[in-house]
C-alpha cells in the first residue's frame, strides 16, 4: 500500500471519527436545550403559583390576625365580668374568636411537578431549591397549628356556649363574615348575649396560641416565597 493511500485512509477515517465526535456533541446539545426548555417551563408554571399563592396568603394572614385580635377583645369581656354573667360580645367577634376557623390551603402541583421530573436539582440557586422543596413542609406545619386552633374552638370553647339561644343565629353570618373580608369596619355587627362561662378564657387563651404560631410560620413564609419569586426571575433569565 502506498503512502497516498495511507494517508487517504487515514483522513477518511478521521472524518469518520470527527462526525461522530460532532454528532455525539450535537445530540448532548440539544439534549441540554431541550432540558432547559423544559426547565423554563416548569419554571414559568411555579412563578404563576407563587403569585397566586401570595394573593391568598395576604388575605389568610389578615384572617388569623382579625381571629387573635377578637381573642383579646373576647378574653378581656370575660376577664371583666363575673364568672356565671351574661356578656354582650359583637357577633364579628364572636364569628371570628370561636367559629370561623380557616386553614392555609395553596396550590403546589406546579412545584410538586417540579421536583417529581428532577427539576430542582437543576436550579442554579441552592437558596431557591431549598424554599421550593420546604414548601410543602411548611405548610403542613401551618396547618397542624391551625387544626390545633379550630379544635380549640369546637372541642373546647363552642361547649361552653350552646346553650346560649343566640349562638345559633351567629352561624347563619359565617359565609357574609368571610366573603366581606373578616374587617369588622366593613360588616356591621349586632350585640349577642352569651354566658361568661367559666374556664373560657383559659380555652381562648388556648386557641391564641395556636393561632400565634400559625402567624409567625404565615408571616415566615409570605417573606420566603416573596425571595423565591425573586430568585425565580433571575433564575430564568440566568445564562447558560
Amino acid at each position: 500500500m502506498s503512502g497516498k493511500t495511507r494517508r487517504a485512509l487515514l483522513a477518511e477515517g478521521l472524518v469518520v471519527i470527527v462526525s461522530i465526535l460532532i454528532a455525539f456533541g450535537l445530540d448532548a446539545w440539544w439534549d441540554q436545550l431541550r432540558s432547559r426548555v423544559n426547565l423554563v417551563d416548569d419554571l414559568v408554571n411555579v412563578g404563576e403559583e407563587l403569585e397566586a399563592n401570595l394573593a391568598t396568603l395576604e388575605f389568610h394572614i389578615l384572617m388569623q390576625r382579625t381571629a387573635v385580635a377578637s381573642l383579646d377583645d373576647l378574653a378581656t369581656r370575660a376577664t371583666s365580668e363575673p364568672k356565671g354573667s351574661t356578656i354582650i360580645v359583637p357577633d364579628t367577634i364572636l364569628l371570628a374568636a370561636t367559629i370561623f376557623t380557616p386553614t392555609y390551603d395553596p396550590s403546589t402541583g406546579a412545584v410538586d411537578a417540579l421536583i417529581a421530573r428532577g427539576g430542582l436539582s437543576q436550579l442554579r440557586d441552592r437558596q431557591l431549591q431549598s424554599i421550593l422543596a420546604e414548601f410543602r413542609t411548611v405548610v403542613e406545619d401551618i396547618r397542624e397549628d391551625e387544626l390545633g386552633a379550630r379544635r380549640a374552638a369546637h372541642q373546647e370553647i363552642l361547649p361552653l356556649l350552646w346553650e346560649d339561644d343566640e349562638i345559633t343565629p351567629v352561624f347563619g353570618r359565617g359565609n357574609e363574615y368571610y366573603s366581606r373580608g373578616l374587617e369588622q369596619t366593613r360588616l356591621a355587627s349586632s350585640p349577642v348575649r352569651i354566658t361568661n362561662a367559666p374556664g373560657i378564657s383559659n380555652r381562648l387563651a388556648l386557641r391564641r396560641a395556636w393561632l400565634i404560631s400559625a402567624l409567625r410560620e404565615l408571616e415566615g413564609l409570605k417573606s420566603s416565597l416573596e425571595l423565591a419569586h425573586q430568585l425565580l426571575l433571575a433564575e430564568m433569565g440566568a445564562p447558560d
